[in-house]
């Protein structure tokens, strides 16, 4: 989710909303079934769009409108894999264990959503860890699967924080547990909706190195809004940051410095003379006041700056106030922002 402002004159600071999702199409209790949303302001207590179908951008509503990205769920691919740990102790995956730090096993392990035409893909994040203790599979009839059989690693649903169930997909039909040849199969136990699930396979890469106990499998997933998420926000109105602003002022130059008897960017005429004479002062803050000096003090020009957005830019035409042109020489130049500061600099009109 984004929020944009798209009219600042509209932008209340005091108010907090808030944007939640529903589904009024499943026929079942599938909380990461959403197909619609609504915002409030909580703070006045106020739908300012009831529930409506989720669109990519919303109306504009207290001059901002909202970018809604519902994710479909997905493998994610940068937290998938044997889960090691980097020099700075975060998470690190790799399907490969050689890639990782610490893990002897040489199993190359698959990990793909189960397209059994009955089952979807589940939301939740899982691991499946080798273990010391002996887990036993579902004593229930699933075609194809294997009943009851032990395995040397236990499941856990890490969204939920509650164990999961592993099922052991008899790939070559010969009733034992095969790790190079079976499938096995994450899935939460029981309950109405069928979101199984995801599927792992191991391959060894030369003679069998098994895993040892604390070797852990990880499926990360994006997974879309779900009807017990809720985005809330406040906004306000565009300021200016002094003191960064102060620091900015440092970047402000002149171009071309030297100017040396023209810059590349003066138009030239069809008739006799070379047309106007042109400076640029570069990175100036929104509003700032430009005063052009001689060497011996003397203000040449005055010019007020009033830009949008910051890092603006001003001509000079190497004139003074009266329309005189300027002689060749040292100048210096003082830039004043109100509430921010000042800076001074100088440049040099070369003939």
């Amino acid at each position: 989710i984004s929020v944009n402002v798209v009219d600042e004159s509209a932008i209340d600071p005091d108010k907090v909303y808030k944007v939640s999702f529903f589904d009024t199409t499943a026929a079942f209790a599938d909380i990461y079934r959403t197909t619609g949303y609504k915002l409030e302001n909580v703070t006045d207590n106020i739908a300012l769009i009831p529930k409506s179908t989720l669109v990519e951008e919303t109306p504009s509503a207290d001059g901002f409108v909202i970018r809604i990205n519902n994710d479909e769920v997905a493998i994610d691919e940068s937290r998938v894999g044997w889960q090691g740990t980097n020099e700075d102790d975060e998470p690190v995956y790799s399907r490969f264990p050689g890639a990782l730090s610490g893990m002897d096993t040489n199993w190359f392990v698959t990990i793909e959503v189960d397209d059994s035409p009955r089952f979807v893909a589940s939301p939740y994040e899982y691991s499946v860890t080798f273990s010391d203790e002996i887990y036993t599979t579902p004593d229930r009839r699933l075609a194809g699967h294997l009943r009851a059989v032990d395995l040397p690693m236990v499941c856990h649903n890490e969204t939920l924080d509650l164990a999961c169930d592993i099922w052991v997909r008899d790939v070559n039909d010969n009733g034992t547990v095969d790790f190079h040849e079976d499938l096995f199969v994450v899935s939460d136990p029981g309950g109405f909706v069928w979101r199984n699930r995801y599927v792992l396979g191991f391959t060894a890469f030369g003679e069998s190195v098994m895993p040892e106990a604390g070797d852990k499998v990880y499926i990360g997933t994006q997974r879309p809004f779900s009807r017990q998420d809720f985005f809330q926000f406040s906004l306000r109105s565009a300021y200016v940051d002094a003191d960064s602003a102060r620091a900015e002022l440092d970047k402000i130059a002149v171009v071309p410095n030297p100017y040396v008897v023209a810059a590349s960017w003066e138009r030239q005429t069809q008739i006799q003379g070379r047309g106007p004479r042109l400076i640029q002062f570069i990175h100036l803050p929104e509003q700032c006041t430009i005063q052009i000096f001689t060497v011996r003090g003397e203000l040449v020009r005055t010019i007020e700056h009033d830009g949008f957005g910051g890092n603006g830019s001003a001509w000079w035409d190497l004139q003074t106030e009266n329309g005189q042109d300027v002689a060749f020489g040292v100048y210096f130049y003082h830039v004043k922002a109100e509430g921010i500061g000042e800076t001074v600099g100088k440049f040099a009109l070369i003939k």
